[in-house]
């Protein structure tokens, strides 16, 4: 297995993060998403940049893979493309979206990731939603509104239907043209093991893993 290492910069001066890079490199990491994480961070008069962060893990981490993130929910799709294509010219070969309940959402970004270089690939996030409540919790954390037909089925308080919802989900993800892989998040950090057990049962049903 190769960790996916997540590369935190919000808040932390350049120097903290070259010597995180420094320890990846020798401790044989080949594989880092740059992000800068959701908690609060002060400004620094050296803060890094996620392009920064991008560059700097090409040059220190030679011939590793290396990602960002997109978020497809931003109102402005122009300035969405703004803030990511940097990120691809500065070294990023693969991007990571937010959690995807509608996978055509992502198609007019995959088409101008792949004007961009056609090498890049889209990782899609994928979350198993339950209740309405997590899907509310989502959408003030991601400062997003999930879709309604995602939001009425919750409302039913029927996991099997969101189950479904979910593999739904996935399947779509598998059979789009433009998505070369997926994430999984789940809503709690550390979801009980018959959480783990379905979500691979969905994956492999769907066709994602063996």
């Amino acid at each position: 297995m190769q960790p996916a290492w997540h590369l935190v910069t919000r808040g932390r001066p350049k120097g903290d993060i070259a010597r995180d890079l420094e320890s990846a490199s020798a401790g044989g990491i080949h594989q880092v998403l740059c992000i800068l994480g959701d908690h609060q961070g002060g400004e620094l008069p050296d803060a890094v940049s996620i392009r920064e962060a991008v560059a700097m893990a090409r040059d220190l981490l030679p011939g590793a893979l290396i990602g960002a993130t997109l978020n497809q929910y931003g109102k402005d799709q122009d300035a969405v493309l703004r803030n990511l294509l940097p990120k691809l010219r500065a070294g990023a070969s693969y991007v990571q979206t937010q959690p995807v309940f509608e996978p055509s959402r992502l198609e007019p970004f995959a088409a101008a990731i792949a004007r961009e270089g056609e090498d890049t690939r889209i990782i899609a996030m994928a979350m198993p939603l339950l209740t309405l409540q997590a899907a509310e919790r989502i959408e003030e954390r991601l400062g997003v509104r999930l879709p309604e037909g995602v939001r009425e089925l919750l409302a039913n308080s029927d996991e099997g239907l969101a189950w479904a919802a979910f593999q739904s989900t996935i399947e779509q993800l598998v059979a789009a043209p433009f998505i070369d892989g997926v994430a999984i998040m789940t809503f709690e950090g550390d979801a009980p093991a018959e959480t783990g057990a379905r979500i691979a049962a969905v994956l492999r049903s769907a066709g994602a893993i063996d």
